[in-house]
Parts: structure tokens; C-alpha cells; sequence
């Protein structure tokens, strides 16, 4: 009887489905403490620059901004903008044949501001994020141009004189995020740009003392 078990014993531990089975255990240990490699989460785009349509109270005009990023709710921003001015007392008027004058009038006046300032976005923790509100404030120094309203557009191309402003801005607006690469952007912003260097006139003796106001401005942003 002591041989019959001891035959039995020897054989349960030899056999290959046995082995099998420990190894089989040993890989099932293995693959439970496997490490699980970590999955990177893309990040939110940020603004690169953008093209924007302005008004202003003194005519039209186009901008260009470039964004640098600060942290992740502050954009250090530099832009260029170029737009006509005009005096606040100018009236355009017409005569019987369509043609429209100014009277007094004697400069076309334009402006380029360059900016500097930052943009801090509001509410990012709490809103959508194809919704941005934001404040921006910033610097403006300003090169004035005019030249001769008796002359033709392109023939008084020719003829600029320059003057200096210098000033800041302050505005609000909203953006609204269509895709990962494109955002469209309104924006309310008041710029104060007295003139420092030069006098600006549009009309016959009366300066212009500042080539500043309210602007809105509509424009697409491109992202990365």
C-alpha cells in the first residue's frame, strides 16, 4: 500500500500538465504587474496671430496680431494696424452730380499703431472652451500720416508728412473657437493716442489732438 502511494505521489508532481500549470500561473503574475505606459493628453491650442476688419468712429481700417503665450490664461500680444482718422467736425457733402466734398478740408490723415500689451482670458475654468471671454490693455506708439486732400488718392501718395502719438488701450471681448486651428474674435477696445510730435490737421486750423477712440474689431484667429 506504501509503494502504491508513493508511485502515486512521484507521478502527480512529474507530470507535464502540472508544470503547465504553475507556469501558466507564473505568466498570469507577470502580466497583472505589468506597467501600463502613460497616455499623453494633447493640449489645448493657443493663438498664433490673426487678421482683423476694424470701425472706428473715424472710418475703417485692418489689423494683424501676434500671440505669445504667458500661461495658460494670459497671452503676451504684438500687433500693426493701419486706418484712417478724420477730424470730428468734417461733413461730407454731396453735389447734384454724386460727387462728395468736405468743406475746409485739407489733409487725408491715417494712422499706424504698433501694440504691445497682454490679453488674460476670463472664466476658463468654468466655461466651454469654445468660449473665451477676455480683457485686454496695452501700449501704442503711433505714426501719423497725412498728405493733401486737393491732390488725387494716388497722386498724393507722394506727399506725406509725418507725426507722433503715443498712448495706451484698454478693451473686452469674446472669442469663439469653430475648430482646433481657428477661432472667430470680437473685440470692443478705447485707445487714448495724443499727439506728441507734430501737428495733425484734417481740417484748415484745427488740430487734431487725438488720433485714439473707440474701435471694434471682428477678425478670424489661427491657431497651433
Amino acid at each position: 500500500m506504501n509503494k502504491i502511494f508513493l508511485v502515486f505521489v512521484v507521478t502527480l508532481f512529474t507530470v507535464p500538465g502540472f508544470s503547465f500549470a504553475q507556469d501558466s500561473a507564473n505568466v498570469d503574475t507577470k502580466v497583472k504587474t505589468k506597467v501600463e505606459p502613460k497616455v499623453s493628453i494633447p493640449s489645448v491650442p493657443r493663438n498664433h496671430w490673426s487678421m482683423n476688419f476694424v470701425y472706428t468712429d473715424n472710418g475703417f481700417g485692418l489689423s494683424a496680431n501676434l500671440y505669445k503665450r504667458i500661461n495658460s490664461e494670459m497671452d503676451l500680444v504684438g500687433g500693426v494696424m493701419f486706418a484712417g482718422v478724420k477730424d470730428k467736425n468734417e461733413v461730407e457733402i454731396y453735389d447734384i452730380f454724386g460727387n462728395s466734398y468736405v468743406n475746409g478740408k485739407i489733409n487725408r490723415v491715417y494712422i499706424m499703431p504698433v501694440t504691445l500689451g497682454i490679453q488674460n482670458y476670463l472664466f476658463s475654468n468654468t466655461l466651454d472652451e469654445t468660449l473665451r471671454p477676455f480683457v485686454s490693455i496695452g501700449i501704442s506708439p503711433t505714426l501719423v500720416l497725412s498728405n493733401p486732400y486737393d491732390k488725387d488718392f494716388f497722386k498724393a501718395l507722394g506727399y506725406f508728412n509725418a507725426a507722433f502719438a503715443f498712448g495706451g488701450y484698454a478693451g473686452i471681448g469674446m472669442e469663439y473657437r469653430e475648430s482646433g486651428n481657428v477661432s472667430f474674435s470680437a473685440n470692443i477696445r478705447y485707445s487714448y493716442l495724443p499727439v506728441i510730435v507734430n501737428r495733425v490737421q484734417s481740417l484748415q486750423n484745427k488740430d487734431i489732438k487725438d488720433v485714439g477712440g473707440l474701435q471694434l474689431m471682428i477678425g478670424v484667429v489661427f491657431q497651433k
